[in-house]
């Protein structure tokens, strides 16, 4: 890779990030061990295979012999599939950052919190379940990663399939927005409401819920769930965005519907589409 001269720089993204790697190559100065990226205000490091982002729990080490980065003007920070390590993490923690977006896995994100998360703006963290995770440890880590967090936008996208979380094993107390995605969600995102007291949007995709449902069948299911949610929550929920199965019945869509607004007594927003 040619030398690349770091202070003309305002955007930058690098993919793939490996481990093969280097700063070297923003290295002008051979006498001197710093380099600065002093205009950079967006980095995305993004690791893929083959074109397709794949997070292979691998840790990095990066072939950076000890140079000083620095970043005194990064303002949005993106992480796609990047494992991370303090090695990674470490030439971030003193910039002035507003924005950071993660993707991968969700163990490798616990070391977010060495960019001091609180003086952020917004943090959104996607990840799901393509490797081997424990019900009781995905609770763990997300609780470690949530609980503390005071960001004014605290986004967490989750893929649950071959997922049987225990709610009750759950709190983000912080956390405002919330997006779910699996074949079947079926109360799992409204037993969720009482243990995210932040949450203002939540989206759930559902891409086999209600499909070759008959309409009896979809009337006795929204009926269980009307007797399980009874009382209205005490929840903030402001906007709901709903997808489902094309092939669902008609009434479908009502009755959920019903059920939301009758369970989110401040819900000003509900969209439903077919999911895709």
């Amino acid at each position: 890779m040619p030398l690349i001269r770091p202070q003309q720089l305002k955007f930058m993204r690098l993919v793939p990030f490996t481990n093969t790697f280097s700063w070297q190559c923003f290295r002008f100065d051979k006498q001197s061990n710093s380099i600065a990226f002093e205009n950079l205000e967006h980095l995305s490091l993004e690791s893929r295979h083959y074109g397709i982002r794949v997070p292979d729990g691998t840790p990095m080490t990066l072939e950076n012999e000890e140079l000083n980065i620095v970043f005194p003007s990064l303002r949005q920070l993106s992480l796609i599939c990047v494992n991370i390590t303090p090695e990674i993490i470490q030439p971030f923690a003193a910039s002035p950052l507003t924005n950071v977006v993660f993707e991968g896995l969700l163990g490798s994100a616990l070391q977010l919190h060495a960019l001091k998360l609180n003086r952020l703006s917004m943090l959104k963290v996607s990840t799901w379940f393509g490797f081997t995770i424990s019900d009781e440890k995905f609770c763990t880590d997300s609780n470690a990663l949530f609980q503390s967090v005071k960001c004014a936008v605290v986004v967490f996208s989750v893929d649950i399939d071959d997922m049987a979380i225990n709610a009750a094993g759950i709190y983000w107390p912080r956390l405002t927005h919330l997006e779910l995605s699996s074949e079947y969600i079926a109360d799992f995102a409204l037993d969720l409401v009482p243990r995210v007291p932040s949450l203002v949007h939540l989206c759930v995709r559902a891409f086999n819920a209600g499909k070759n449902e008959t309409e009896q069948s979809a009337q006795e299911y929204f009926e269980y769930l009307r007797k399980k949610y009874l009382q209205p929550s005490l929840s903030n929920i402001t906007n709901v965005a709903l997808s489902f199965a094309a092939g669902r019945p008609v009434i479908f869509d009502g009755l959920a519907t019903d059920l939301f607004v009758h369970y989110l007594p401040k819900l000003q927003n509900i969209k439903l589409d077919n999911a895709v």
